[in-house]
């Protein structure tokens, strides 16, 4: 058996290990959005999705976006060529909903529908209008809030 003795230094510790606890810098930051992965097509949760809560126990993630699967833009060498392809990560997540923050943003601030928003107010739009599987508490750390639902999330300025 081979010996793992000088690959780290001495000064090196780890914490105690909890798969609950798996949201890492930035996500686990107060401020920003932080996103699980889910398929959309059946429900589930994306496996390889880091799961909250923050080690000093904030709610984290703040809400699951399809991110399994998704069919989107690709990448082609070749000009003129625009190419489609199926990919799956929480990055894909991350960007359905930064999508959704900016066309709050842009109905709210842009149009002048609601001047005053904000990260703060998008953000709390957001987990208002997520879908929520009725046998699932919330937040939990696996959903946040629930799964990114941005027609709710609308419903939900308008009140």
């Amino acid at each position: 058996m081979a010996s793992c003795q000088g690959l780290v230094s001495p000064d090196t510790f780890f914490l105690n290990s909890d798969p609950s606890t798996t949201i890492t810098d930035p996500g686990n930051a107060a401020f920003p959005i932080t996103v699980s992965a889910c398929d959309h097509t059946n429900g589930s949760l994306y496996i390889h999705s880091s799961r909250g809560y923050t080690r000093d126990g904030r709610i984290k993630p703040d809400l699951a976006a399809p991110g399994v699967d998704v069919y989107g833009p690709g990448i082609s060498s070749v000009p003129g060529d625009f190419p489609y392809t199926r990919m799956t990560g929480s990055s894909i997540a991350a960007a359905h909903v930064a999508g959704a923050a900016a066309c709050l943003y842009s109905w709210g601030y842009v149009k002048g529908n609601e001047p005053s928003i904000n990260s703060r107010s998008i953000k709390a739009y957001l987990t208002l209008g997520a879908d929520r599987i009725a046998s699932y508490r919330y937040p939990n750390p696996e959903w946040g809030y629930g799964m990114l639902n941005l027609y709710q999330s609308f419903l939900a300025m308008r009140e």
